[in-house]
């Protein structure tokens, strides 16, 4: 189908320009002139026609993911929608860098914002300091907060204090995280390791005495804090002062809910850790080992840039989870890999948020009239750092609405990688691909019969019968493909192009996706000069972002 189309050019502050097909994005189809790379003949010889998704003209109800085909042979596309729901099965997203995934993922956010639910983001790519300026997704939040009207955070060094401590009220979840904080300590598998881990354990114990101490939600922001963690963790005289008042107060009280018998059972842990003997200082030199793993995790725990961002702080607004999973929010959970915060920022918030979508369950009650949002956690680039326990829950958390999102240029973990990888229902590889993913999209497609070539027949020197099929001077090496897929098409598709591999969608499987490489390619700048112009009378640049994100069917000029 050829269908009627204009060519848009915008004007940038950075004196470039932006050339872009504008087509309504709820049309069938358009045949713009586009290159088309030779690889892609490879992918599909006979597919089947595709139908795209409908949509309401009114409201985009589906995800914008760019122009698709299923035969890349021809230069008719189709607009691609993501069912949002696929989220709650969980997306894998991978390319080599450079490849276009930061820019792909920006049309997600918009469209799981406007078409899902709540989105939280764990970004590795932080700004200066890994604080907003110049991060990765500074600019995609100021905008969609104006456009969309959500709420917006970025925590920590940003705009908001949280206190991870007040969430992990079951002892499986306080030992989890302190396991994964204990993890993250890099002290080699020797002696000291053990003692680390024995850290950790005092650790869980101090944080569940104050939580048993604290009984209501205010005094728990107040006093069960990270700064005083790492106070009982330095001085084991404090805390045991700290116990027996505590103790006392609720003997005096007549015991309610026998919070004063199990105050004394933590005493008793505490004393079988020989952690209150520490605070003499001849007996702390008989138990160095002890010592020197309380200082390990304490070092690890007290960075003061951490510390203020996780205690009640009058300049900053305070990020409740209950909040975000009732109102549809944006959370940027920042961790710049440059920053040594960054290995316990993460599982600080993600094992507080899994906490309490549990505590809510898989039919959560509604609050003040409001049904619970859905939850999608977008891990970008996050692959060298830990996920806490959220980030290995994949197989149970569809039934609580909570979708993963994994952007990765490269698997790190490869034990992790094959205990994982069947987690994800939908993925989309760009170009350059990454092997592992290229593998996993490779072994998930449907094999094509042999009927759909079209053979032909030649003889060897010793005139021997041999078929070769068709393409088969592009085919290559690669006779182990299944027919009419090389995994060579699945690596190389094209600059700024991507493949959706799910079968949730499609019974065919896999399309090919034109990512519109002339407003992708300088999306920053343009996205900049947007909300530069949020109150010029034409925004047309606000026009081509909301056009560029799928925010709106058409760029109407």
């Amino acid at each position: 189908m050829t269908a009627n189309f204009k060519k848009i050019i915008l004007n940038l502050s950075n004196n470039s320009k932006i050339q872009f097909i504008n087509f309504p994005l709820d049309q069938s189809s358009y045949a713009p002139p586009k290159y088309v790379d030779e690889n892609l003949v490879d992918i599909l010889l006979s597919p089947e026609n595709y139908k795209c998704f409908k949509i309401n003209q009114e409201k985009v109800e589906k995800i914008f993911l760019g122009w698709g085909s299923n035969n890349p042979e021809t230069f008719e596309r189709f607009p691609m929608w993501l069912p949002p729901d696929l989220l709650s099965s969980h997306l894998l997203i991978g390319g080599a860098i450079g490849s276009g995934k930061t820019t792909l993922i920006f049309r997600l956010i918009a469209g799981t914002l406007n078409t899902y639910g709540s989105v939280i983001i764990g970004e590795a790519k932080g700004g200066k300091q890994g604080s907003s300026e110049g991060a990765a997704f500074t600019n995609l939040a100021i905008y969609l907060q104006q456009k969309l009207e959500v709420s917006t955070y970025r925590w920590p060094r940003g705009d908001c204090w949280f206190n991870p401590l007040i969430y992990l009220q079951r002892q499986q979840d306080r030992d989890y995280f302190f396991l994964t904080v204990y993890e993250q300590i890099n002290v080699g598998d020797g002696e000291l390791s053990a003692y680390v881990k024995k850290a950790a354990r005092i650790a869980s114990l101090i944080v569940e005495w104050m939580l048993v101490t604290y009984s209501t939600l205010e005094a728990k922001k107040k006093y069960c804090t990270l700064r005083r963690l790492v106070k009982c963790l330095k001085d084991s005289g404090y805390l045991e002062k700290e116990i027996d008042n505590s103790i006392k107060h609720y003997s005096d009280q007549g015991n309610p809910n026998n919070i004063c018998l199990k105050l004394k059972e933590i005493k008793q842990e505490l004393e079988i850790e020989s952690f209150f003997r520490l605070k003499d200082p001849k007996v702390r030199e008989t138990l160095p080992m002890t010592s020197n793993g309380l200082t390990c995790l304490c070092s690890f725990l007290d960075q003061e840039d951490l510390l203020n961002y996780s205690e009640e702080n009058k300049n900053l607004k305070e990020l409740k989870i209950d909040d975000l999973l009732y109102q549809r929010s944006l959370v940027i959970i920042s961790q710049p890999l440059s920053d040594p915060t960054s290995t316990i920022v993460g599982p600080l918030f993600w094992d507080a948020l899994l906490s309490r979508i549990i505590d809510l369950g898989p039919n959560p009650p509604k609050q003040a009239g409001k049904a619970r949002e859905k939850i999608a956690v977008f891990f970008d680039e996050t692959h060298r750092l830990p996920t806490g326990k959220l980030g290995r829950s994949g197989d149970f958390l569809r039934q609580y609405k909570l979708g993963l999102v994994e952007i990765t240029p490269a698997i790190v973990d490869k034990d992790k990688w094959e205990a994982n990888k069947h987690v994800y229902q939908t993925i989309i590889s760009l170009s350059p691909g990454i092997e592992e993913v290229i593998e996993l999209n490779y072994t998930r497609l449907k094999n094509q019969p042999p009927d759909e070539f079209l053979p032909e027949f030649s003889f060897t020197p010793e005139f021997l019968p041999q078929i070769s099929f068709r393409n088969s001077s592009t085919l290559g090496d690669y006779q182990n493909d299944n027919p009419g897929v090389s995994k060579r098409s699945l690596r190389e598709t094209g600059q700024y192009t991507a493949l959706l591999q799910s079968n949730l969608i499609n019974p065919t499987g896999i399309f090919w996706i034109d990512l519109e490489s002339q407003l992708l390619a300088k999306f920053d700048v343009l996205l900049h000069d947007a909300i530069s112009e949020k109150d010029s009378p034409h925004s047309y640049r606000r026009k081509a972002v909301d056009y560029a994100l799928g925010l709106v069917t058409e760029f109407k000029v």
